[in-house]
């Protein structure tokens, strides 16, 4: 097994850990975190240092692989850029839950997490550094731009294409040839009728612009 850290001890970190032991690939050295104390406990793991620690660290554990356990679209995306730059041979992977139903001809890129029950069809492509949560769908030949994120029992038609860092919330639905533009987020409950633009917030039902948001704008 090759060894791997995990940045963020959070919630979404257990996510991510439980998905690692089930799927036996990796080995966990434990996790990177800006917040916790190092050298404290975090579900059975050591929180073994900050950001700023890691050439110290890939050295001495011999890691080459990691994960981003952040659940804001953004924030994953800007500190996978900012770590990428800084130590270029550190690798983001990709998990998937054992209970996961993905067809065989989609494509997932790297970093991505598929966590339990989610469904996956034919066609369908998922970028860079998405979140699949529990439960959901994606349906026929739809597209997950990088660093998106379908949220707990959210399901799409097909050829639904899902813009870059863009957030679907919880149980949201999108009919099929929808498209949801760049750092969007749209609220949980949504039924998403017709297309929604770049960087906006949207909810209801039917899902409507509410108002305009910043791409860097915290929304969990």
């Amino acid at each position: 097994m090759r060894n791997i850290f995990i940045l963020g001890a959070s919630g979404h970190g257990k996510s991510i850990l439980d998905l690692v032991k089930l799927e036996k690939r990796y080995h966990l050295i434990g996790f990177i975190d800006s917040i916790k104390t190092v050298g404290s406990d975090y579900c059975g793991y050591p929180i073994l240092g900050r950001e700023a620690d890691l050439d110290g660290l890939m050295q001495n554990y011999q890691v080459k692989d990691f994960m981003i356990a952040i659940g804001d679209n953004y924030q994953r995306f800007a500190v996978a850029e900012r770590i990428q730059k800084a130590h270029p041979s550190l690798q983001l992977v990709t998990s998937i839950h054992p209970s996961a139903v993905i067809s065989s001809d989609v494509t997932i890129g790297a970093g991505s997490v598929i966590m339990p029950h989610v469904t996956v069809v034919s066609g369908c492509s998922i970028g860079k550094g998405c979140i699949l949560n529990t439960k959901s769908s994606l349906d026929h030949d739809s597209v997950m731009g990088d660093w998106s994120s379908l949220a707990p029992g959210v399901t799409t038609g097909g050829n639904v294409k899902i813009g870059i860092r863009s957030s679907i919330g919880l149980g949201g639905n999108i009919i099929e040839k929808v498209e949801i533009g760049q750092d969007t987020v749209i609220g949980a409950g949504s039924l998403v009728l017709k297309n929604i633009g770049d960087r906006l917030l949207a909810y209801g039902s039917p899902c409507k612009a509410v108002r305009d948001r910043l791409i860097d704008e915290k929304y969990i």
